[in-house]
């Protein structure tokens, strides 16, 4: 287990990609296209964010209430296919506001310690989002993602989810909008 101090890296993968919508975990909403969010203690956005490219697969599973159907999910273990995020630099407090906001949680989840690099935690929640898996670390600093444990029915994301996650791609400019289509065409056809 490794004890925090205070940044981290958080792994976004789905939805979370599109800024805007990790905003709304930090700064709040009261209604708008991503629901209502206490937000965040500190609701400063992120000190810097950057995309990745990862060994661990995304999946689409679950029954959401905000997107009306399934929403993405990283594996625990590594596979394949390469997958893309976009990891966001923040304070650890905001990352514990994201986790618990992801849950339905109204409190704020406890989580102190993180497991080893490739490791995850089981969080005490009934969310969907129960599982912390630690990646590797980006210039000495821990980087997370938010995922489950749990054997979830897998499904097809809805529209409105697929174009949220375009958008945070093509936010990104790593890749071009044809490289984007295929990107989302693969995962969900899996």
């Amino acid at each position: 287990m490794v004890v925090l101090n205070d940044g981290l890296w958080y792994l976004a993968y789905g939805s979370n990609m599109l800024a805007s919508r990790l905003r709304a975990y930090l700064e709040g909403s009261n209604s708008g296209p991503y629901g209502s969010h206490g937000g965040a203690r500190d609701r400063a956005g992120p000190a810097r964010d950057r995309p990745v490219r990862l060994n661990h697969g995304v999946y689409f599973a679950g029954q959401s209430v905000r997107w009306n159907g399934p929403v993405a999910f990283l594996q625990l273990v590594p596979g394949k296919s390469p997958s893309f995020g976009r990891a966001y630099l923040l304070r650890w407090s905001q990352a514990i506001a994201i986790i618990s906001q992801e849950n339905g949680d109204k409190a704020a989840l406890s989580l102190r310690e993180l497991p080893l690099v490739g490791e995850y935690i089981e969080l005490p929640t009934k969310g969907k989002y129960n599982a912390v898996l630690r990646l590797d670390d980006y210039f000495g600093v821990p980087t997370i993602a938010l995922t489950t444990s749990r054997n979830l029915p897998r499904g097809t994301p809805t529209m409105d989810y697929v174009a949220t996650m375009r958008q945070g791609l093509l936010e990104l400019k790593t890749m071009s909008e044809e490289e984007i289509g295929q990107y989302i065409n693969r995962l969900t056809d899996t």
